[in-house]
């Protein structure tokens, strides 16, 4: 019985490690599992990158030479997806405006999690962008690095405005060509931008004012060489402790280097269940 009892804590401690710990407010979920793809000279070319929150906001693209790869098993087991970031061709998945406005901030906050790789050190790799960015007065707010930083910047004017943008500035050295989690949180005005945890040495937070129009599309790859895994957006600011959870979850599921740690509670069932292993030991 003792072993039976056992097993059960095991399983529980397992099945809730790879479940997205906090859903209140998930207006997006995009991983891997959940893609529409077709083979095409060898190759599994995806046109749709298939939302799990419930809103159905599907990542599209029609054109077979700018869908992005699927690669099975490309991290920790976990299916990924590969953009190619060539020019004339990029590889790019797009939300229409329409779908795209539960992407916008509310005035609850807003937390956007990502799991990704960047193989060039090129300036302007979007990872994530909502808005059109036509010019520098476009609204909108966006994923991307510059050459030296890993960044986040959201604004309702002027997106190149330094005041509007927060990250990572560090040797880009660092992350190219290796998996990491980036996160951004905007609480009230101030978005904070947070590089495996690490809150944005370097480069100030964000101050955010205004509104974005819920008109514009989003988009994942754009300019973008490197692969992606897992794309978690909430409709409101997660709290420091909601953040590790989210973070914890991330890096236990694809076996990263982060800094984020297991809640007690995690902790205290994985206890339970070695206390009762050793139990069980002696009782044989």
């Amino acid at each position: 019985m003792k072993k039976k009892i056992l097993f059960v804590i095991l399983m529980l401690v397992s099945t809730t490690a790879y479940a997205v710990p906090v859903s209140s407010g998930l207006v997006l979920q995009l991983d891997g599992s959940n893609v529409t793809a077709a083979e095409s000279d060898g190759q599994m070319l995806v046109s749709s990158w298939n939302d799990q929150a419930g809103t159905s906001d599907n990542f599209i693209q029609t054109l077979s030479t700018e869908m992005p790869k699927l690669i099975t098993g490309g991290l920790n087991g976990y299916n990924t997806i590969s953009f190619d970031g060539v020019s004339g061709s990029d590889d790019i998945l797009q939300l229409e405006d329409v779908a795209a406005t539960a992407l916008n901030p509310d005035t609850g906050g807003f937390t956007v999690f990502i799991v990704a790789k960047i193989n060039s050190n090129t300036s302007g790799n979007y990872l994530f962008r909502k808005g059109n960015y036509a010019s520098a007065a476009d609204e909108g707010w966006s994923i991307f690095t510059d050459g030296t930083r890993i960044l986040s910047r959201i604004d309702a004017g002027n997106i190149n405005d330094t005041a509007h943008k927060a990250g990572i500035q560090s040797s880009m050295t660092e992350i190219w060509g290796e998996w990491f989690v980036y996160s951004f949180v905007l609480d009230g005005s101030l978005m904070t931008g947070y590089l495996n945890g690490n809150s944005g040495t370097g480069y100030a937070d964000g101050v955010y004012t205004g509104s974005i129009s819920p008109e514009d599309s989003a988009f994942l790859g754009v300019n973008t060489n490197g692969e992606m895994a897992e794309v978690l957006v909430y409709n409101r600011a997660l709290s420091s402790t909601e953040q590790n959870t989210v973070g914890y979850y991330l890096e236990n599921k694809y076996d990263l280097d982060t800094v984020y740690v297991p809640e007690p509670t995690t902790i205290s069932l994985m206890s339970m269940g070695l206390i009762a292993l050793l139990k069980g030991r002696k009782n044989i």
